[in-house]
């Protein structure tokens, strides 16, 4: 067996062609993750000097390892003066006494902060808009609807806004609560709830209170919110740099990266099947004894040779990120940093959870086209047109963007890629979203993976009997 699947091997990467491609992509992903990941990256240190790049993610995860600690009421403390006291140097000074005045010292001191007297706010807010109208400036505050809260958005050095996005991993109190609520041990706010008529009825949102609303929470059983809670009770309290595992986040969440690996297996395996047929070999081979292994030797290629390029692309991956920065801290909640993925929280999972998830789906998303196009492949015995319908069954979920199918478009391998990397970021999205079968709570992302190794294995057994059907017996 060893020997004849060694035999497809060569017969898949004899053409120089597929190996170029195979360079091209696997190295050319290095380029993409670079060029989104890395390049964009900008940071200001100490000394005001603008960094961007590779650069700036080094400073950057050594000014997050100088932020670690347990996160508790002093340490949440601590950060905030911290917080200020930088804000304060980077502040263009005289710009902003020109806008806000007798009210500027006042300013320093309050910004950022809730719970603010509504009737000082509202005079604040009433005079400097006066004055940015005379100045002709944009106004430089914001503010809630009852003046309870204050910040300041602009009068920074022109580099500030680099700062504000690289130095800190919350901004705001309601960025903050999140994260801090679920990392601070001092506190025990678990989601509270009660039955009624076996309807789960949300007292106290606790933890999710930011991101799960009431009707959200009370759509899940009760088996859903006790498993929420057993993860925030068991969540650690440590903080420590991510940048580092946050950046390979970032490379491996880039679906992108994986519909040209994607390219790349198709145009390999849509002649698994056929090559015989093509050079007149079909029918020598029909009379071959061992035709069943070669059938089972074909399977087993495809399934390493898939497998082999996930494993490559995600080791050129992590030597990529870990050459730029070290990868630690994988057990410590997934907290990311502003400046490297905006508008993403990953609140319940730890690093190494994450990339675990994430990677096993991108895996299986990769056998599902494998398999999808050596079955074509097989069934029609034709390279351009398995090649052909396998890139339309991965591109059909962008033609129903707004998912308006009689049919599951969850388990169609580009929906596999772009729900869980670019919009699972909680439960109640994608494959994160929590199914509840009997007491057992699973995510929707194993669900599917289980979904195609069922599809994988009836669909192969039919193949087998197909091929089965030509062997010629003596």
């Amino acid at each position: 067996m060893a020997k004849m699947i060694l035999f497809e091997l060569k017969k898949i990467f004899k053409s120089k062609f597929k190996l170029i491609l195979c360079a091209f992509v696997l190295l050319g992903n290095l380029w993409m993750s670079h060029y989104y990941n890395v390049q964009y990256i900008s940071a200001v240190n100490e000394n005001k000097m603008e960094l961007h790049g590779v650069e700036a993610l080094r400073y950057l995860d050594q000014f997050y390892s100088d932020l670690k600690g347990t996160v508790n009421a002093t340490y949440l403390k601590d950060i905030e003066m911290k917080k200020t006291e930088m804000l304060k140097r980077f502040m263009d000074h005289d710009k902003s006494k020109e806008v806000f005045g007798e009210y500027y010292p006042m300013i320093l001191e309050i910004n950022d902060k809730e719970n603010l007297d509504p009737e000082l706010v509202k005079e604040i807010v009433e005079t400097t808009e006066k004055t940015c109208k005379q100045l002709n400036i944009p106004f430089p505050l914001s503010y809630n609807d009852d003046y309870t809260y204050l910040k300041i958005d602009m009068l920074y050095l022109t580099d500030y806004k680099h700062t504000r996005q690289a130095f800190w991993y919350f901004d705001g109190p309601l960025q903050s609560t999140p994260f801090m609520q679920i990392l601070n041990e001092e506190e025990n706010q678990k989601i509270e709830y009660i039955v009624v008529n076996n309807q789960v009825k949300i007292k106290d949102t606790g933890f999710a209170d930011s991101f799960w609303p009431y009707e959200w929470l009370e759509k899940y059983p009760v088996q859903v919110i006790d498993y929420l809670n057993d993860r925030y009770e068991n969540m650690s309290s440590s903080y420590d740099s991510t940048v580092g595992a946050t950046t390979l986040f970032n490379c491996i969440s880039n679906y992108m990266i994986w519909l040209l690996n994607m390219l790349l297996i198709i145009v390999l395996l849509a002649d698994v099947f056929s090559t015989e047929q093509r050079h007149k070999m079909d029918q020598y081979l029909a009379c071959a004894k061992e035709y069943k292994k070669i059938t089972m030797a074909k399977i087993l290629t495809v399934l390493i040779v898939t497998v082999t390029i996930f494993a490559i692309q995600m080791g050129l991956l992590y030597g990529f990120v870990s050459w730029i920065v070290p990868i630690k801290n994988l057990d410590v909640q997934a907290v990311i940093p502003n400046c490297l993925m905006p508008l993403r929280r990953f609140d319940l999972f730890t690093f190494k959870e994450l990339l675990i998830r994430t990677g096993i789906t991108v895996l299986f998303a990769l056998l599902s086209v494998s398999i999808v196009t050596s079955v074509l492949s097989c069934l029609t015995q034709n390279r351009i047109f398995s090649s052909i319908a396998t890139m339309l069954f991965v591109a059909l979920p962008m033609v129903f963007i707004n998912n308006t199918t009689p049919f599951n478009m969850d388990y169609f391998p580009f929906e596999m890629l772009r729900m869980d990397t670019l919009f699972g970021n909680n439960i109640r999205f994608g494959f994160n979203q929590l199914i509840c079968i009997g007491e057992n709570v699973y995510y929707k992302a194993s669900i599917i993976c289980v979904g195609w190794v069922i599809a994988g294995i009836l669909l192969y057994l039919f193949c087998y009997l197909k091929e089965r059907r030509h062997i010629v017996r003596s």
